[in-house]
């Protein structure tokens, strides 16, 4: 408990190198469950359980973690926003677009609500310029995403990178 979580996660980094059949991923994560079962009031075990998620990986695990911590402690969704960037370069798209969503959702609560708006807007566009052959049904679905959120915005400097994007899109 008083370790540091640095400390912890350079011993769990050490630990899991090399853990090609991942019983050693597998045994960490069953402690730190069993961990922050017996103990939840102790977000140390939540932490690491969501940290090990990540370094395997597991984008959508970690999300799940991210979110409750972030619901019990009332969070703005700092942590749900970092995991969201990680997924986003890992193109995680689905994992993503739900920590987006989440943030979206929690309107004046989280700092990064207007912010996901737009970064939900670029993985999306991501996610179906990726695609091949673009499905028309979701282009029509994010052209019109597109256009409602520049209309809210407006057209100024600041949004050109969508404005861009909305015209290639069209």
């Amino acid at each position: 408990n008083n370790s540091k979580p640095s400390n912890v996660q350079q011993i769990l980094q050490n630990l899991l190198a090399g853990d090609e059949d991942d019983q050693r991923f597998q045994a960490a994560k069953n402690a730190l469950l069993r961990r922050s079962s017996e103990a939840p009031d102790n977000s140390c075990y939540m932490n690491l359980l969501q940290w090990i998620y990540q370094q395997h990986r597991d984008y959508a695990d970690a999300l799940l973690i991210a979110k409750s911590i972030d619901r019990k402690y009332k969070g703005e969704g700092a942590r749900v926003y970092d995991l969201a960037c990680e997924a986003i370069a890992s193109k995680d798209y689905p994992v993503a677009i739900e920590a987006l969503n989440y943030l979206i959702a929690k309107g004046s609560e989280s700092r990064f609500s207007t912010e996901s708006r737009f970064m939900l807007l670029n993985v999306k566009y991501e996610q179906l310029s990726s695609t091949s052959p673009i499905d028309p049904t979701q282009a029509q679905v994010l052209e019109s995403e597109f256009k409602q959120t520049l209309d809210e915005f407006g057209l100024t400097k600041s949004t050109s990178e969508w404005t861009r994007k909305y015209a290639h899109l069209l």
